[in-house]
């Protein structure tokens, strides 16, 4: 429970220059309940489960992916990945085996079928996803998202969103430009207001 809210007498229109919260690759269950989140350049939340990975290689029960951006620390048996195509469909779920990651390559081996798999197509590891619960916040007097949800598992509870300039709940995945992941499921948006805000209140 925070606040990201105006000083008291300032004739500032904004509080932060980017995100009021940017939260990446968070394990387990993400609470965030009672806040005041006001004035933010950028989307007040974004919640996202990291970076896609390009698959690099490819054979019989074997892939290696290309990792962008930071690289977890460790891959363990039994962790799955999904493997996208061009429409961002599941091509293919991989069970690790056995992994091995270096010089920002993840190296895995597997029993899963790879035939669908080809190169330059889009991998995650969906198996640390983060359960997030976003409940009696308030955003308002936004010039940009409310909040860019990117999980799956997650439930957007009795919030009111008020004069935000762009949608106020987004529900999707950046998969062109800053390509943060990950394709978002079972998603619940609930007893929420919505008011005197400019676009989509809820964009999936």
């Amino acid at each position: 429970r925070f606040n990201i809210e105006k000083k008291p007498g300032s004739n500032r229109h904004m509080t932060t220059t980017a995100d009021g919260l940017h939260i990446v690759k968070t394990k387990g269950d993400l609470q965030i309940t009672n806040c005041l989140l006001e004035g933010t350049h950028d989307d007040a939340v974004n919640i996202n489960h990291g970076i896609y990975m390009i698959v690099d290689k490819v054979s019989p029960g074997f892939i290696s992916l290309k990792a962008i951006g930071n690289v977890d620390a460790e891959v363990n048996k039994g962790d799955v990945f999904h493997i996208y195509d061009g429409e961002f469909r599941v091509a293919c779920e991989i069970v690790v085996e056995h992994a091995a990651i270096h010089d920002g390559y993840f190296d895995i081996w597997t029993n899963s079928d790879l035939s669908a798999v080809q190169l330059k197509m889009r991998g995650l590891r969906v198996s640390n996803s983060t359960k997030v619960l976003f409940k009696n916040n308030i955003i308002r007097n936004k010039r940009s998202r409310g909040i860019l949800l990117q999980v799956a598992d997650a439930l957007i509870e009795n919030c009111s969103f008020i004069n935000v300039m762009h949608d106020s709940v987004s529900i999707f995945s950046e998969q062109e430009v800053t390509l943060e992941a990950r394709l978002p499921k079972n998603v619940t948006v609930r007893y929420c207001k919505f008011i005197n805000n400019e676009h989509i209140s809820i964009r999936t």
